[in-house]
């Protein structure tokens, strides 16, 4: 009985990510990062972070904080309309402290 307990837990493991999905299409011009979709979610306490693929990255201060995710940095895309800053990533960070609640 065990192991059919187990095989069920294992194949919801593997099925899509928590967190909502947020896409490039969603944001347009907007969207901060170099990867076409990824999934947000909240963890711990008031961890926003974004999933791609199996990779994670720390979005709010609490996540980066926390030095278990990656540095967002590698996917932040630079602003093409202010040189020297990035797209903000304040839109993602509130939409991801919503799922905190």
């Amino acid at each position: 009985m065990l192991l059919p307990a187990l095989l069920v837990l294992l194949l919801a493991a593997c099925g899509k990510p928590n967190g909502i999905r947020v896409t490039k299409e969603e944001y347009g011009d907007r969207w901060p990062f170099t990867v076409d979709e990824g999934y947000l979610d909240c963890v711990g306490f008031k961890e926003v972070i974004l999933r791609v693929g199996r990779k994670e990255y720390g979005l709010s201060g609490q996540a980066v904080g926390t030095e278990k995710y990656l540095d967002v940095d590698a996917i932040w895309k630079d602003d093409p309309q202010m040189k020297g800053t990035k797209i903000t990533i304040n839109p993602l960070v509130q939409k991801g402290m919503e799922i905190c609640k």
